[in-house]
């Protein structure tokens, strides 16, 4: 796709991923998952090593990062209960934690504003019990029409059910919706529905690997959406 062929058009729709694309939380996830491995009697992973687990979920992450070896050896097997416990202590402290570092992305703010006459929704992996919280007290959170999480969807992204049920109800074509993703999960999710993909390259996922999965479009700022998509009249 080229960049000629959106630059006098604007979305029927915006679909947003959270983690990576919307939000840094990177270090609050990270903290978390290393009291999950201090609870297991593990030593502390580099944020960067723990950021590279994120993408499929809480449950995912956990049995990742408390398989990793303090001596960079192969990854050790992780039995059920260590999981369970895992996940329960890196539940219990992201709870309690969810906006210590997490911010908006520069221009993330003042980019929604824009495109406020288009209707936005987020799809995320994260549970709604974290997701909705986040983006309201970043003040957000009534922007999107919908925030489909993790429980929300009858299946998850990379499936593109998750993205369909964003725009339950809007009379728009998958065409016409524009799926931002930081992950390769977005970019598939948004290829298999036929949407307009965007690999947002500043967020958690390798710039490598995202471009990798062949969105249409990369950006390297959130607000470079405004180069490549029309906002409503009177918003650009």
């Amino acid at each position: 796709m080229r960049l000629d062929e959106w630059s006098a058009r604007r979305p029927g729709a915006l679909v947003f991923d959270l983690d990576g694309t919307l939000i840094d939380s990177g270090q609050d996830i990270a903290l978390a998952a290393n009291h999950a491995r201090e609870c297991g009697g593990l030593p502390p992973l580099p944020t960067n090593v723990v950021l590279s687990f994120v993408g499929d979920g809480a449950p995912a992450l956990i049995s990742r990062v408390l398989a990793v070896t303090s001596s960079g050896q192969a990854p050790r097997l992780v039995s059920e209960a260590e999981a369970s416990a895992g996940l329960e202590a890196f539940h219990r402290h992201y709870a309690a934690h969810l906006v210590d570092h997490t911010t908006l992305y520069p221009g993330v703010r003042e980019t929604l504003a824009s495109f406020a006459g288009v209707p936005m929704a987020v799809a995320t992996n994260k549970p709604a019990a974290y997701a909705r919280p986040i983006l309201a007290r970043l003040g957000v959170a009534t922007l999107f029409r919908r925030i489909v999480a993790a429980e929300d969807a009858a299946r998850r992204k990379p499936d593109p059910a998750h993205l369909a049920a964003c725009v339950e109800g809007l009379d728009v074509r998958p065409g016409e919706v524009v799926v931002v993703g930081d992950s390769r999960n977005d970019i598939l999710a948004a290829r298999a529905w036929g949407g307009v993909a965007v690999g947002a390259l500043y967020g958690l996922t390798p710039p490598a690997a995202l471009r990798a999965a062949r969105p249409d479009f990369v950006i390297a700022r959130f607000d470079d959406l405004l180069r490549i998509f029309a906002a409503p009249e009177g918003n650009s």
